[in-house]
Parts: C-alpha cells; structure tokens; sequence
C-alpha cells in the first residue's frame, strides 16, 4: 500500500505543477521517503496525516486516503 501512497504523492504534485506525472516521477520517488511511508501505511489501522515539504509545496497525506498539495485535494491514494 505504501507505493500506492507515493504514487498518490506523485501524481498530485504533478497535478499541482501542471505536468506529466511520468515526467517528474523518478525524481520526485527519491525525494520521497518511500520505505518509511510504506511502513506507515502496512500499520494497517489507526488515522494519521503526515505532513512534509516537496518542491516548495505543502503535502499532506491521510490515512483516508486523501493527498492534499497546498491545502487542496489533489489525489486519493487507496
């Protein structure tokens, strides 16, 4: 679930710049902590948001499944 999470994370960003998310997606998977989201996301259960800077823009995933990108709904991961 946690590759979903990131590419979740990386189709809205591409979203919120306005490019092809194929484009920007090996650069922005290795800025992505990805092991650590994939661990966050094989918990399974509980609610969570976390939230990190990319590319000069405020990311927030949620448990529920939502990718906000400065504050907007952008993605839903699950």
């Amino acid at each position: 679930m946690g590759g979903a999470l990131v590419d979740g994370v990386v189709q809205a960003v591409a979203e919120a710049e306005d490019v092809d998310p194929d484009e920007m997606g090996a650069r922005l998977r290795r800025r992505i902590a990805g092991e650590a989201l994939r661990h966050l996301t094989a918990r399974g259960t509980g609610v969570w948001a976390l939230s990190f800077d990319l590319r000069g823009h405020a990311v927030t995933a949620t448990s529920t499944g939502v990718v906000l990108v400065d504050g907007t709904r952008r993605a839903v991961w699950i």
